[in-house]
């Protein structure tokens, strides 16, 4: 394998199998090794012992690659709470624990096709939580914002694809289990239409509303996955034949119409940027082709308060209520409160809910007759641990405004990162539609995804990248002339020196990008060994070699030359800020680039 590995995308992997640049074998090694470099994270409740791992991918090297092998060498994760033959299925409840006597038939699916499973992840006790910290092993840790939710209950998930130590991630999505911890974790988050995906071998939070989820890097490994794993399961009731054009692409040439919330409605939830950031989401569909129409939010919000405020939360206690009760140490008080909560509604109370439920379902139905899906924030708002913490039902009932009426309704959703908040805080959008409008979405979804070209998770790595589309490479400089690495410089300044601009390229994961709000100017950093780091775009400069020194009287204080890492592993002089300079300053690593952030303020 190359000094630079290849991107953790099931396409980018694919590429390099395919030209010999890895193995199998190489990739286990490097997931091994990047896994152990954090072992504070909480993502993995259970991992494949190593030498069960590396027997996997020396068995496929030996089958060879083949066109029934789609997913060939490609490293998976799967939630806690989905069987796997002979593995335990514990939900996050260590009482609960057992061992499965057969695996669930999409996990059978993906190990089929080639799949390398790497272990089983962390989640929201029994799948019951949008916070992701809700578990007795522990709160994943959200590598973008370790102070802050990773977002749940398929934390744990997230959390291994946001890092890349897999290409994809199973998960459920119940009320927004599977898209409010890609939001947080700068991924995407697919959820089918309800029935279309299998859900026989997952451990019911509310069997009627369970969904399957995928996680991945990129909307395309996403609807690859996706489309392996759907099919109608004779053997789960709950499961429902899909329509031939579920996942028909759609031709945008003939443009589109999208729905948004009215101003009125739209609820930012304590985040002063969320509005603008939506607002940029918004101008990216326009680009494609869609028009936007405002719509009467209110169907689909009341439907997500009907989730968790309305007898159809008893459905809670019909499906952990006799463990719960016969086990109660063994679960989380706060897990306790919520099934004794939804035990108190009568059969009575349900049937009017479910009334009122087909009332809002009507209602919303007003929206589709005049668009074609509905683009909303995910969860607005990333809170920190802190917060969760003071108020530990509120804030996840929060988190489900704009999602747990997805699976109430039968839609389809796909949950796409969009952008960075001032904080440096991850936002996802979600693109909605009715059941079976599966292609729709996914198609609009992965052109947004591209014109956005976002880091993938907090791998460092954009989207254009792992597709093989960025050539930017390093000038070789002359003997007389040097390569300065920098983040933002004074052209005028520069060429007064006798510099010149060469090209850009981008450094290996190993940086953070700060902004110095009082000199409204950037700052590269090196992260320390074991941190999370990102690729940042920068300008490339010759300079004679005998400007050097005057070009370094120019410094401000705390700043330094060093050697810099380029993505292709070579190194070059460049300038950074010592680690006092960014005490306090904010965290803009997510846009890759000083230009990028400049763009979104409106100032380029």
């Amino acid at each position: 394998m190359s000094h630079q590995p290849p991107a953790m995308t099931i396409s980018a992997l694919s590429r390099a199998y395919e030209s010999g640049e890895a193995t199998p074998t190489q990739i286990v090694k490097s997931i091994l090794s990047a896994i152990a470099a954090e072992p504070d994270s909480h993502v993995w409740i259970l991992q494949i012992p190593e030498a069960e791992l590396l027997a996997r991918a020396a068995a496929l090297e030996k089958i060879g690659r083949n066109a029934t092998h789609r997913l060939w060498g490609i490293p998976f994760a799967v939630k806690d709470n989905i069987d796997i033959q002979g593995l335990p299925t514990s939900a996050a409840c260590h009482a609960f624990a057992a061992t499965s006597d057969s695996s669930a038939p999409i996990v059978e699916t993906l190990l089929a096709a080639g799949a390398i499973l790497i272990g089983k992840t962390n989640l929201d006790q029994f799948a019951t939580g949008l916070s992701g910290t809700r578990s007795p092993f522990g709160t994943p840790r959200n590598p973008l914002a370790p102070d802050h939710i990773p977002g749940g209950s398929s934390s744990g998930s997230a959390g291994a694809v946001a890092r890349g130590w897999v290409s994809f991630a199973l998960g459920s999505d119940t009320a927004g289990s599977g898209r409010v911890p890609a939001a947080f974790h700068n991924i995407i988050g697919l959820k089918a239409t309800p029935g279309l995906v299998s859900t026989r071998g997952i451990v019911p939070a509310s069997r009627s509303l369970d969904c399957a989820a995928i996680m991945a890097l990129t909307v395309a490994d996403a609807v690859l996955v996706r489309d392996l794993i759907a099919g109608f399961d004779s053997a789960d009731p709950w499961s429902r034949h899909a329509p031939a054009h579920h996942a028909t692409k759609p031709d945008l040439s003939k443009g589109f119409r999208f729905g948004v919330p009215s101003s009125a409605q739209f609820k930012d939830f304590g985040n002063p940027d969320a509005a603008a950031l939506f607002a940029e989401a918004v101008a990216r569909l326009e680009t494609l082709g869609g028009k936007r129409i405002e719509i009467d939010f209110q169907p689909f919000a009341a439907a997500s308060d009907m989730f968790i405020n309305s007898a159809l939360y008893s459905e809670r206690a019909a499906c952990i209520g006799d463990f719960v009760a016969s086990h109660p140490d063994a679960v989380l008080p706060i897990l306790r409160q919520s099934v004794a909560r939804s035990q108190d509604y009568s059969a009575v109370e349900l049937c009017r809910a479910h009334y009122r439920l087909m009332s809002l379902r009507r209602q919303s139905e007003a929206a589709w007759q005049k668009t074609d899906l509905i683009l909303i924030p995910t969860a607005p708002r990333c809170y920190s641990l802190a917060e969760e913490a003071s108020d530990p039902f509120a804030i996840p009932a929060s988190l489900g405004h704009y999602c747990a009426f997805a699976n109430l309704l039968g839609s389809t959703v796909v949950q796409v990162p969009s952008g960075f908040d001032r904080q440096g805080l991850p936002f996802g959008v979600s693109l909605v539609a009715p059941s079976y409008r599966d292609g729709l979405v996914s198609t609009l979804a992965e052109e947004f995804s591209l014109m956005a070209d976002l880091v993938l998770g907090s791998t460092g790595r954009r989207l254009s990248q792992a597709l093989g589309k960025d050539s930017a490479t390093a000038a070789n400089p002359t003997d007389d002339l040097i390569t300065l690495a920098l983040v933002a410089i004074d052209a005028k300044t520069m060429r007064g020196l006798g510099g010149e601009l060469q090209g850009r390229a981008m450094t290996g994961p190993h940086y953070r990008l700060y902004l110095l709000p009082q000199a409204m100017e950037p700052a590269l950093v090196a992260v320390n060994r074991g941190e999370t780091g990102f690729a940042i775009e920068l300008e490339l400069w010759s300079l004679p070699r005998s400007r050097l020194g005057d070009y370094c009287q120019t410094l401000p204080a705390g700043a330094a030359i060093a050697q810099v890492q380029l993505e292709e592993g070579e190194a070059t002089l460049g300038q950074v800020a010592q680690s006092f300079v960014v005490e306090g300053a904010v965290d803009i690593s997510g846009y890759g680039s000083w230009q990028a952030y400049r763009q979104y303020l409106g100032k380029a």
